[in-house]
């Protein structure tokens, strides 16, 4: 079982805290370390780890089912405004094929949506929702690292229009991922 300890918070560069709070746990085990973020509701440190521990394609994938959670509330406010449904749907195509015009398409998508998200921006929810598609976007037309980044921010963007139930749900499925990921290596 993949171990989140002290040293690999360290090449990680975890946050101070985040560091502390790991070092004081008895079990390392990634399964174990999410879900007592998860019970101590450290959402940001449960999905920066899962980032960090995603390849770049589960990352992407953990973006996707992010942004999917929440583009109804964009769409209900703007319907006719395709831009993040577009962005979500150029990420999937990128997944099942991660060729260069995929990845460029997924780019172009992430452009769009960013706007829409802008354009959105007095609408706290809906902008919400455009920025996470455009992040899942954003996940495939990027490098491993940015993705990362990319993923975090959608799964965390996911539910700040949300409830708390919605953010968890999220993490979980990032857990799911990395579970699944631990057992084809």
């Amino acid at each position: 079982m993949f171990q989140m300890n002290t040293a690999w918070a360290k090449s990680n560069d975890a946050c101070i805290e985040g560091a502390a709070w790991l070092a004081l746990q008895e079990n390392h085990d990634c399964d174990v370390v999410i879900s007592a973020l998860l019970t101590e509701k450290k959402y940001a440190w449960a999905e920066w780890g899962i980032s960090k521990s995603l390849t770049h394609k589960n990352n992407v994938a953990w973006a996707i089912f992010s942004a999917e959670q929440v583009i109804d509330i964009f769409e209900t406010q703007y319907p006719n405004d395709k831009r993040p449904r577009e962005a979500i749907k150029a990420a999937k195509a990128w997944l099942k094929s991660p060729t260069e015009a995929n990845r460029k398409a997924a780019y172009t998508a992430f452009s769009a949506s960013a706007s829409a998200a802008a354009a959105s921006a007095s609408a706290s929810a809906a902008y919400t929702a455009a920025y996470t598609a455009s992040a899942a976007s954003a996940s495939a037309s990027a490098s491993a690292a940015s993705a990362a980044s990319a993923a975090s921010a959608a799964a965390y963007a996911s539910v700040a229009s949300a409830a708390t139930e919605m953010r968890e749900k999220c993490i979980k499925y990032g857990l799911k991922l990395l579970l699944e990921q631990e057992e084809a290596a």
